[in-house]
């Protein structure tokens, strides 16, 4: 599994422009978690540089999908 980071109760974007603001080299994938799941938001997190966009409640084995492709094919920003 791949080392994995939690930033909680951030609104829009500001966990991604945190993670950038860090100049974190490391980072394979950002995933953006959220209660909304219009095309807009989808298309929104894409436009600020996450690399998927997941819905509240988060399907656990598309998330473990994610993490384990992360993880085995090095899927990078």
């Amino acid at each position: 599994m791949p080392d994995v980071e939690q930033l909680t109760d951030l609104q829009g974007t500001l966990g991604l422009e945190i993670v950038m603001a860090d100049n974190i080299r490391s980072i394979q994938c950002i995933l953006a978690l959220s209660g909304w799941g219009q095309e807009e938001d989808r298309r929104a997190s894409m436009e600020a540089g996450f690399n998927a966009h997941l819905v509240k409640p988060v399907d656990m084995d598309v998330l473990l999908e994610m993490l384990s492709t992360i993880e085995h094919r090095g899927i990078s920003r």
